[in-house]
Order: C-alpha cells, then sequence, then structure tokens
C-alpha cells in the first residue's frame, strides 16, 4: 500500500496570483526534527500551472517515496499523489460546484 509506514520529510508551499510570479517556501528535515525553512522566488514544480499549489513529500520504511500534490485548475481542486519515477495520479478531485469526485 502506497501510504504504509510513511514520513513526511518535506512541504513545498507555491504563492502565486493568477498568472503572477511564485515564491516556493520549503519546509525539509521534518520527520528528523530539524526543520529547515527556506524561501526563493521560484516556480520549478508547482502544481497548479496559474495559481498556488502545494506539495507534501513523504519517504517510506521501503526506501521508496512518494509527493501528494494539491492543485487548483479552473474551479476545480486536484488531489494527486506524484511517485518517485514522475508519474502522477489523480486521486481526488473538488469540482467548481463544491461536490467531492474521487477519481478512483
Amino acid at each position: 500500500m502506497l501510504f504504509n509506514l510513511s514520513h513526511l520529510e518535506a512541504v513545498e508551499i507555491y504563492t502565486r496570483r493568477e498568472d503572477g510570479p511564485a515564491m516556493l517556501t520549503e519546509v525539509s528535515g521534518i520527520d528528523a526534527g530539524l526543520a529547515v525553512i527556506k524561501q526563493s522566488p521560484n516556480a520549478d514544480g508547482n502544481p497548479s500551472l496559474r495559481r498556488g499549489g502545494v506539495i507534501l513529500k513523504f519517504s517510506r520504511e521501503d526506501g521508496d517515496g512518494f509527493s501528494l500534490s494539491f492543485a487548483q485548475h479552473k474551479g476545480d481542486t486536484i488531489i494527486a499523489v506524484i511517485h518517485d519515477d514522475g508519474r502522477h495520479s489523480d486521486l481526488f478531485r473538488i469540482n467548481s460546484e463544491r461536490e467531492p469526485c474521487p477519481l478512483f
């Protein structure tokens, strides 16, 4: 199971007004109890093409890792898994009518 034996390692927060410049705030070292916070004007990796987004990065005890991303697109909020090999799997979409739409 993907989420079993996982540990939160880092959080990336992308703040951005629609189509404006983005700011990345990274919090790392969470699982080790040594949180480090960095900020940079960097939109690379933002799960949302036009707005802000959040990525939670996890490691697993078997050595693999994965991330959960939260993005907004045309009024929908999309929650997805990003696998270590770069594959994306949408888990959940909340549409503009505020109705949850499970994708699995």
